[in-house]
């Protein structure tokens, strides 16, 4: 018969026997209408957990109650909540207005709010039956609550309170939760001592176990950890999730011998329960047994088909296996169910082996968005972003992951390499020394700190570093490889040249160490051997920076046609601005010069305020007959030209002024190309052939002749024989205004200039202002009194005025 008590029946039992059991109870003889009332809001609830509301609203209109009745609401919200109808349980509490101080009132509604979700509402009603009474069951609820929310810290404070009630105070349960929020909080070394309080009371509870191995890890005390492992091993041989965390701390630890133990261990064992199964197929597939994975999982499904991680498990097996289309299906699958964090994280995997880096991304930013307090999810952010070609992105997820743990090996070893690689090698060599204290014998990263440390300028130290390396592994080529780059960077080519030759020996398939040796040996101008290297390792592996070499090598050989086919495969796998530019001078040396204005004018803008892409412009402008756009391009840029490189540009451009053969139409322009190169340039005789530009086509070209004069005066303004110039050029363009602008110019340096006085006199009197050229002529024959042109000019513009 069904009681009425505070216990919900086992939910396993199905609905028609639990229907059947309040029918039987509401035939009772002598059932008194309370009570009665009772099965009939327990019938309601029933319907309504089965989503029979009809049913239910039916019974429902059949009852009488009072409203304001609330101990009846509070009641039927009791029963609501039992039959997992919270929300409907906390609308019946909203009825409840005058008696909603009384402590069940508050956990009731803290319970409800709990199932839907809505911890931090819950945790307000555990406030407010705190209030009315410090019990430590309710501070423990608090905790569980704050948990939820990622509250740790105010979490771990609950938790405290509870512990300080004598009843409480040995309580193994409520210690491995604070303990737990200690480790949340990111305070192991508290957490474990509250584990070891947790562990005294039973030496042989394994939860208690797992949680001390677990901390005793994340605390670098990996030696401890395995000892607590092995106990949870002698209790119980079968607990494959303590093995697997063994096994995972004994490849750290390098103790490879009693890995390969476990391993073998598990291989033959034979599990009692599914979850053994389960982590005994994990181990099995991370480790490539992959047959036998597969009959694992197989088994685990047999003893319990609804475990609740074995559709991770299956996906991340199908993903070491290569199948990542299975892998992606069953966690697509089992999100639809449940949006977990883990299995988000496992689809991203799998998402990244197959290539699919976009969507790899956005799963593994969904786990963060759920929980972005796990290091492995951010490191999983960084290697995706990292691959995607996004360096400044991953580096800020490794750290990222290093503000939740700052000894995190992956963190710090990645981090450190894409620190080097994107060169700040000073923070690199931070972290390195960092990783380097925990694995001091990591190969990889003693060859990078070298190479950091010779980047920095300290190329001794770095060479030490790398002899390092060397010295625990001789045959690591990439360690060569470093080597080679550091004794280039000292300049001594020959010791690079034995290095890479040493990375050859020990790998002579490595195309990096074959290209190595090419690059010194061009250092050595040993440039026909230098193309042979480079060769090969091209056909290795296709690199930019192996044809870009290549063709500058070619260009040397003479073989420039050749150069430009290598330039151009160079550019479509990337469209560097070395290769851009280099292309360019091999097609000015072959005279295509519209060839390589095209490429000139399709580049990224900022190329061009590079000086040798500019300087090759200039050499296409002037080769083109375009000397107008040469002469704007020696304006804009001549100044920024790198002192140690002015001499080699100023000889070359000069060079291209071929000024023999050239149209008459032309020669002006060329002219004035000399003199913008020579004050570019800092060399004298600027001036001096701007003149002569100006002097030789005042007549026949007077743009070019009055651009002339503008870049005299721009190198010295108080010119006056220039001033003068300028103006008669624009008194014979009929630009009187100009004229006599330029004339009292000269005027204001040389007031005593009876020429210039008389060339005013012209201009005024062409303007119509004949009395103000009487006045200029005046001061002019007061200067020069024996002027005939003076004389003659003022007998003639009196006569205009009548005098």
């Amino acid at each position: 018969m069904f009681e009425l008590n505070n216990k919900l029946p086992d939910k396993s039992v199905p609905f028609a026997e639990k229907l059947e059991d309040i029918e039987n109870a509401l035939e009772m003889e002598n059932l008194d209408d309370d009570l009665k009332q009772r099965l009939l809001y327990f019938k309601i609830e029933l319907y309504k957990s089965a989503n029979d509301f009809q049913t239910a609203n039916q019974i429902e209109n059949s009852l009488s109650m009072s409203f304001d009745d609330e101990a009846t609401w509070y009641y039927r919200a009791f029963i609501a909540s039992l039959m997992g109808n919270h929300v409907t349980s906390l609308e019946y509490l909203n009825n409840i207005v005058k008696n909603n101080d009384e402590m069940k009132y508050w956990l009731l509604k803290a319970a409800n709010l709990d199932f839907i979700g809505h911890y931090k509402e819950a945790v307000e009603c555990c406030n407010k039956a705190l209030k009315l009474k410090n019990d430590p069951g309710i501070q423990i609820k608090k905790g569980e609550l704050l948990k939820k929310q990622g509250l740790f810290k105010k979490a771990r404070i609950a938790y405290g309170k509870a512990l300080e009630n004598d009843n409480y105070k040995h309580d193994i349960e409520l210690l491995k939760d604070y303990s737990h929020a200690y480790q949340m909080e990111g305070k192991v070394n508290e957490a474990l001592k509250v584990i070891k309080r947790a562990k005294n009371l039973n030496l042989f509870d394994k939860e208690t176990l797992h949680m001390q191995a677990d901390m005793l890890a994340e605390s670098g005390h990996r030696k401890e950890a395995v000892e607590v492992i092995n106990m949870i091993l002698e209790i119980n041989p079968d607990d494959f999730e303590a093995a697997f965390m063994k096994l995972e701390l004994l490849l750290i630890m390098k103790r490879y011998k009693e890995a390969e133990n476990l391993v073998s261990y598990i291989f033959n064992s034979n599990p009692d329960t599914g979850d053994q199964w389960l982590y005994k197929a994990k181990i099995l597939s991370t480790y490539g047994y992959y047959t036998e994975a597969d009959e694992a999982i197989n088994e685990a499904e047999k003893l319990n088909p609804v475990l609740a991680n074995i559709s991770l498990i299956k996906a991340n097996h199908y993903s070491n296996l290569g199948e990542y289309d299975k892998a992606i299906d069953i966690c697509s699958r089992a999100l639809e169910v449940d949006e977990d964090v883990n299995t988000y994280s496992s689809r991203s995997e799998a998402y990244a082996k197959k290539g699919d880096l976009k969507n790899a991304l956005r799963d593994i930013n969904n786990a963060i968005n759920l929980n972005d307090d796990v290091i492995n999810f951010w490191n999983q952010r960084g290697e995706i972003l990292w691959a995607l070609g996004d360096l400044r992105g991953a580096l800020e997820s490794f750290r990222k992951a290093l503000k939740i743990d700052d000894n995190d090996s992956t963190a710090l070893k990645h981090g450190s390499k894409l620190l080097h690689n994107l060169g700040d090698h000073s923070e690199a060599v931070n972290l390195m020394d960092k990783y380097l204290s925990n694995y001091p014998e990591d190969v990889e990263i003693l060859g990078l700190k070298g190479s950091s440390k010779a980047k920095t300028g300290n190329c001794e130290e770095g060479l030490k570093w790398v002899n390092k390396a060397l010295k625990l592994k001789e045959n690591y080529p990439d360690a060569w490889d470093i080597k080679s780059a550091i004794y280039t960077e000292m300049g001594k080519h020959e010791a690079s040249l034995d290095a890479a030759e040493y990375g050859l020996f020990y790998d002579p398939e490595n195309p990096e160490l074959m290209y190595k040796k090419g690059c010194t040996l061009i250092n050595l101008q040993r440039y026909e051997e230098a193309f042979d290297c480079i060769n090969q390792a091209l056909g290795k592996k296709e690199d930019v920076d192996m044809l870009v070499n290549k063709a500058r090598l070619e260009s040397l050989l003479g073989k420039i046609e050749d150069a430009v086919k290598t330039y151009n495969r160079a550019i479509e796998l990337e469209p560097r601005y070395e290769a851009l530019n280099a292309k360019v001078a091999c097609l000015i040396t072959l005279e295509r010069f519209e060839e390589a204005m095209d490429i000139i004018d399709q580049v990224d803008p900022n190329y061009l305020n590079r000086f040798e892409f500019w300087m090759n412009k200039i050499m296409c402008f002037i080769k083109l007959n375009r000397y107008d756009e040469a002469l704007e391009c020696i304006d804009n840029f001549g100044n920024n030209v790198p002192d140690e490189i002015k001499e080699y540009m100023f000889q070359t451009l000069s060079e291209t002024l071929d000024t023999d053969n050239v149209d008459q139409e032309d020669e002006p322009k060329l002219m004035l190309l000399k003199g913008a190169i020579l004050f570019e340039f800092g060399k004298d005789g600027a001036v001096e052939v701007f003149y002569s530009v100006a002097e030789k086509w005042m007549d026949s070209n007077p743009k070019d002749a009055l651009e002339s004069l503008n870049r005299t005066l721009s190198i010295n303004p108080d010119d006056v024989d220039a001033l003068r110039m300028k103006a008669d050029l624009h008194y014979n363009l009929s630009d009187y205004k100009k004229s006599l602008k330029t004339i009292d110019k000269a005027l204001e340096i040389e007031g005593d200039n009876a020429r210039l006085w008389l060339m005013r006199s012209y201009v005024l009197d062409s303007l119509g202002k004949t009395s103000d050229a009487l006045e200029s002529l005046e001061k002019a024959h007061n200067l020069s009194p024996d002027d005939n042109d003076v004389l003659n000019y003022k007998i003639i513009v009196e006569a205009k005025i009548g005098q």
